[in-house]
């Protein structure tokens, strides 16, 4: 059989497999995540991150998306930061039955080469490892924009000793700073960096079995899209439809002296931080348009290109918002471009809505007159991604049914002493402990404990 039939009739059972999956309600997809290194194994290194950690937020996000398809099981080689062996990587996969196996890694050379390359195994030539490959690599050149250093093969032992289609991607190089620094992108999470690229392996697999891929910025609750319709202009503006645009046509207008302007505001809740993008379709437009964002910060303005820039959504960055959020686009053009455009406007909240995990263990122990209470720390939320924990909130009641009670404290340690709780008071306290986080969310109620007098009882 020639290497062209072989090619033809695996992707042609991978166009079934789809099918099959599609039309079963997706039911029985599943895929694992590999984020590379971890533990004592850092991988490549930069000045403000390791490849370890990098591979594991890039992993996260790509769940978090791959989870809003439906009948999409993910599972994970890692999800903290734990030296995991290949052989492990490998045994979890196959013994988990995994449908597809992706594995996501970050390259380093010598702090001058930058590009994104993405592997599959040389014997899996024709079959869908390559076709899964050549979906997710496109998208993760989307995300980053870097030099596009090909698809490859390689005899990776991930790529080797997995049983179901695999693919390797290396992302970008993390010790790459000729200009800018590629770590310190990942450290601050600059334009959503590892959430792009972790959507690049979502929307890659998603066109490889051709299930619906969710947006871009899908993962957060609140996305407002404001076209040029909603638009405030000032000055006059010529409508077109020629092109891709959103909702079907565009505003444009000449190069001018500023004094024209386009408008979008859109409600958002209070303290909301949001990332801002614009809509744009293919055009030699404003090689640098100016973009005026009002945010509870004061007024911050972004030069941005619309000149041959891909179709779609654009990232002006992330900013803080006070009730609403506001950007205007004027009509002035920093260097080349014949028209300025102003179609659509996107903002997605992005402030935390996860609440942290449960607290566990909490055990109350009375002595004289106190009780003393105690539990297990909090580190991860309820999503499995790192939290930063605030404080714990210890919460009383005198009735068992009445829950939580009322908030009597807020501590950062892991013990509290309600002090002239215990002895002789005639009074039943019950507790319960919640894990709340920076941006205001609380976690469920632990087990409840309770203390009548000096007996100390467990609430059923």
């Amino acid at each position: 059989m020639n290497h062209l039939l072989k090619k033809r009739l695996a992707l042609a059972a991978a166009t079934l497999l789809a099918l099959i999956l599609c039309f079963s309600g997706a039911s029985g997809v599943t895929v694992c995540l590999d984020p590379g290194h971890g533990g004592t194994d850092p991988g490549a290194v930069g000045d403000y991150y390791q490849e370890k950690a990098a591979n594991l937020d890039v992993s996260f996000a790509a769940k978090d998306y791959l989870e809003l398809v439906s009948g999409v099981v993910v599972g994970m080689t890692r999800t903290t930061d734990v030296t995991v062996s290949l052989a492990d990587r490998c045994d979890f996969a196959n013994s988990g039955g995994y449908d597809r196996f992706m594995s996501q890694h970050h390259n380093a050379f010598n702090e001058t080469v930058q590009g994104t390359e993405t592997y599959c195994h040389s014997d899996s030539l024709g079959g869908p490892s390559q076709d899964l490959r050549d979906e997710v690599h496109p998208e993760i050149i989307w995300a980053f924009g870097y030099n596009d250093r090909g698809t490859k093969t390689a005899d990776f032992y991930v790529l080797r000793l997995t049983n179901m289609p695999s693919i390797l991607g290396e992302g970008s190089f993390i010790d790459y700073k000729n200009g800018f620094d590629e770590s310190w992108r990942f450290a601050t999470d600059w334009e959503d960096h590892a959430g792009r690229e972790g959507y690049a392996y979502c929307k890659g697999f998603c066109d490889h079995l051709g299930l619906p891929a969710p947006p871009y910025g899908g993962i957060y609750p609140d996305t407002t899209i404001v076209d040029d319709d909603n638009a405030d202009f000032v000055g006059t503006w010529a409508i077109s439809t020629w092109g891709e645009n959103y909702d079907g046509e565009k505003h444009y207008k000449s190069p001018g002296d500023g004094s024209a302007s386009a408008t979008w505001t859109a409600p958002v809740p209070e303290n909301a931080r949001c990332h801002v993008h614009f809509y744009v379709n293919y055009g030699a437009y404003a090689d640098s348009a100016e973009y005026i964002i009002e945010h509870s910060g004061g007024t911050d303005t972004v030069c941005a290109s619309q000149y041959n820039v891909t179709t779609g959504w654009h990232h002006l960055g992330q900013w803080d918002f006070s009730s609403v959020a506001s950007v205007t686009v004027t009509d002035t053009i920093r260097g080349q471009g014949t028209y300025v455009v102003a179609d659509a406007i996107m903002f997605i909240n992005i402030s935390d809505h996860t609440p942290p995990q449960t607290v566990e263990d909490v055990v109350a122990v009375t002595s004289s007159s106190d009780i003393h209470l105690s539990w297990s720390s909090v580190t991860q939320d309820t999503s499995g991604n790192p939290e930063t924990l605030s404080h714990y909130v210890i919460y009383r009641s005198t009735d068992p049914e009445t829950i939580p009670g009322d908030s009597i404290a807020g501590t950062t340690d892991t013990t509290y002493l309600d002090a002239g709780a215990a002895g002789a008071t005639g009074t039943d306290y019950f507790y319960v402990v919640r894990a709340a986080d920076d941006s205001g969310n609380e976690s469920k109620n632990s087990e409840q404990v309770g203390e009548y007098d000096i007996h100390l009882l467990t609430a059923p």
